[in-house]
């Protein structure tokens, strides 16, 4: 357990100085800070921004650590502040500056910022809706290894925008991207605008994308990635369900994680499955309706039956 080891390390392995507790930290920090170090700046800025920790919610102190840190070039000071100014919540509003600040911040390798500005092109709130540079963005954000969280949400969004550019849900549903709550509204006025399937190579990409999504533990992502299991399939083999090739069990497993953790499309578009999915065998397509099947409920999805055990 890495954070169990570190919390036994007393002494700090670089220049064996004892580790010191919050309370020295924090007074360390304000030492540093006001002798001008960048980082230190920055730090002091973000915590008065949201207050806690010892810090009390203090917009003027945290404006005014943000800019001398941004001053120095530092990233982190740089995408609060142009955070700050962009949503204009909290201090006069400046969207030419914010939008400023955190390309300069994404340039040097912050990639919040990248997410950020990813965003900022999919809803083009205050300036021009840019999808082609929301992707660019998200591309970057997602080439950054080293930030396990920022890389899975950046798959997620490409996953969405692939899924959706030119497919059945339509291009609106792009939106989904960044505001999962969007979620409900969209996609029952996509159900009822079904288009053509004829986004095959998008949809490859985009499971490609939500899985590493999923795999890296956004929820956000479950969903989608088993609509587009399900289309997929649909389309590889042209609508027919070939016996010995399921994906209803994968895709309503992920469904029901979906559900579980309060997706209201996705128990809604489940139930719409139980009475068709019951019908036939999963595996073999055999039907229910014939003397000899006997069909059993999967104990895994508990919507996939099967003829035999699972």
């Amino acid at each position: 357990n890495l954070k169990a080891s570190i919390h036994k390390v007393k002494k700090c392995p670089m220049c064996r100085a004892d580790i010191p507790t919050e309370r020295k930290a924090i007074k360390q920090i304000k030492a540093l800070a006001k002798k001008g170090v960048a980082f230190a700046q920055a730090e002091e800025g973000w915590k008065f921004l949201y207050g806690g920790n010892g810090y009390p919610l203090d917009v003027k102190q945290a404006v005014k650590f943000l800019e001398l840190a941004s001053e120095q070039k530092n990233p982190k000071a740089m995408r609060f502040l142009g955070h700050t100014l962009y949503e204009g919540k909290l201090v006069t509003r400046d969207v030419q500056r914010g939008l400023y600040l955190t390309h300069e911040a994404a340039d040097l390798g912050n990639v919040e910022s990248r997410l950020y500005l990813g965003k900022l092109y999919v809803l083009g709130n205050g300036h021009m809706r840019d999808i082609p540079k929301a992707i660019h963005n998200y591309t970057i954000a997602y080439g950054c290894k080293h930030d396990n969280q920022a890389q899975g949400g950046a798959a997620h969004h490409l996953g969405m925008y692939h899924f959706n550019i030119d497919g059945q849900y339509g291009k609106e549903f792009k939106a989904l991207m960044y505001y999962g709550e969007a979620v409900s509204v969209l996609m029952q006025k996509q159900y009822k605008e079904q288009e053509s399937y004829d986004c095959y190579s998008s949809m490859i990409l985009s499971k490609h994308y939500l899985s590493i999504a999923a795999k890296k533990g956004l929820k956000q992502a479950c969903f989608p990635l088993a609509l587009v299991l399900m289309d997929l399939h649909h389309v590889q083999y042209q609508g027919i369900d070939a016996p010995g090739h399921s994906v209803i069990s994968e895709s309503m497993h992920l469904a029901l994680k979906a559900a579980n953790d309060g997706e209201p499309e996705a128990k809604r578009w489940i139930s719409s499955k139980q009475t068709s999915l019951s019908s036939f065998c999963a595996h073999c397509k055999i039907s229910s309706g014939r003397e000899s099947a006997k069909l059993q409920q999967c104990s895994r999805c508990k919507s996939a039956w099967y003829c035999g055990k699972d």
